[in-house]
């Protein structure tokens, strides 16, 4: 998502859903410190999911592609092991 067109869909889409947890849009440049701030030791690898708890803590993430059973199974050990 890198121009005005794409903004304008961001913009749209959080007016609709109105998520309740802060969204930010990275400036061009400063990747490192950017990947670093989000998950200390990611080197930019997408896909990249990250979990947060209901205190909005890194509970979590995975690297690379995964499968619906890989996403599941990551969720309910979250989810068991009260980071939620």
């Amino acid at each position: 998502m890198d121009d005005d067109g794409d903004l304008i869909l961001i913009r749209r889409f959080l007016a609709r859903y109105k998520p309740v947890f802060p969204n930010y849009r990275k400036k061009a440049g400063g990747e490192e410190l950017f990947r670093q701030g989000v998950l200390p030791g990611w080197n930019g690898t997408l896909p990249v999911s990250v979990f947060y708890g209901k205190d909005g803590r890194q509970a979590g993430h995975m690297l690379g592609e995964g499968t619906r059973d890989t996403y599941e199974a990551a969720i309910r050990t979250l989810l068991a092991s009260g980071s939620n």
